[in-house]
């Protein structure tokens, strides 16, 4: 994973743990989510349901 993307991670990941958490939303969905990096790390360090789509078919299929 590039740098610029681990780092908006990062920062990402908490906040999007957070909002799900304030609103107790079941599930989270990433439209646009290419590989999925932000879906992987929200359902493993944070244990969120969370479901990745992309246009892309190839980027889908790498995230699986």
């Amino acid at each position: 994973m590039i740098p610029k993307k681990q780092y908006e991670i990062k920062h990402l990941a908490p906040t999007v743990n957070s909002l799900y958490r304030d609103l107790g939303s079941d599930r989270i969905i990433d439209i646009g989510g290419g590989i999925g990096y932000l879906a992987q790390t929200l359902s493993n360090q944070y244990g969120l349901r969370v479901s990745s789509l992309d246009l892309d078919p190839v980027m889908q299929e790498t995230g699986r």
